[in-house]
């Protein structure tokens, strides 16, 4: 969390959790609460409590997708409204709030192409953080490209199956491109009653590892040893994969 923007807020009124979560929502760009709540590190129930207070001060606003709630920061700028109008207000933190304004404005995410937001994952727990947070953004439809048979080597089966009992369950659909083997033709068996569609790659193009694609989000995941994960969010990139893997799906892929 930015620590002197932090600061900053909570000079301007509002309290703590609430500059946090006003924080967290203006990095994050449109999400639901509990990817909120998350980042900023504040339970649910005072982050839901938090949000309808922000939105009422009118730093957040609210739209819904699909029947679930999306909630998106308002421009920075704003905060400065909001200090003129709070009472005993100290023209010192006015001066500071317009000097850190182009912090402010440096995570707020506007239009439709976005600055790149990138983070890492390293080990098993950071595999399992990654898989975790595609259940909670709560996507339609993912779009992976991926060696099974390398993630079988860290994602143990119970866990994997938990995973896909959780995705099924909140109707996630999955597309899933992968190379031709006995292990996968028993996969491909199963996809009906899994909500998935299973495709096979020209084995000429095998590799490690895997690509995972939803929303404005894709995810590389690395299965050598140092079993890595980079979640990229950007639309304009996102898009770029998803095109990339609509032609494999379409003309490559059996």
């Amino acid at each position: 969390m930015h620590t002197e923007l932090l600061k900053l807020i909570t000079n301007l009124g509002l309290a703590e959790k609430e500059a946090k979560i006003y924080l967290a929502t203006l990095e994050l760009g449109s999400e639901v609460a509990s990817r909120i709540a998350k980042e900023a590190g504040v339970d649910r129930v005072n982050t839901y409590y938090m949000l309808d207070t922000l939105k009422k001060r009118g730093l957040i606003s609210e739209t819904e997708k699909g029947g679930v709630k999306y909630f998106t920061a308002e421009s920075p700028e704003k905060l400065l409204v909001l200090g003129q109008q709070t009472k005993g207000m100290i023209e010192n933190n006015l001066l500071n709030l317009k000097n850190l304004l182009p912090e402010f404005l440096s995570l707020y995410k506007t239009g439709t192409v976005r600055k790149p937001r990138v983070r890492f994952y390293e080990g098993k727990p950071g595999y399992l953080n990654v898989y975790d947070q595609i259940l909670e953004d709560l996507p339609k439809e993912v779009l992976i490209i991926l060696n099974y048979k390398e993630l079988t080597k860290i994602i143990d089966a119970r866990y994997e199956a938990d995973w896909i009992k959780r995705r099924v369950k909140l109707g996630i659909k999955l597309r899933w491109l992968d190379w031709d083997s006995e292990m996968m033709w028993k996969e491909r068996a199963k996809s009906t009653h899994k909500l998935r569609e299973i495709k096979f790659l020209p084995d000429q193009y095998k590799t490690s590892g895997g690509i995972f694609i939803y929303q404005h989000k894709f995810i590389f995941l690395s299965t050598t040893e140092d079993f890595m994960a980079v979640v990229v969010e950007n639309e304009e990139f996102t898009a770029l994969a998803k095109m990339m893997f609509e032609l494999l799906w379409k003309y490559v892929a059996k």
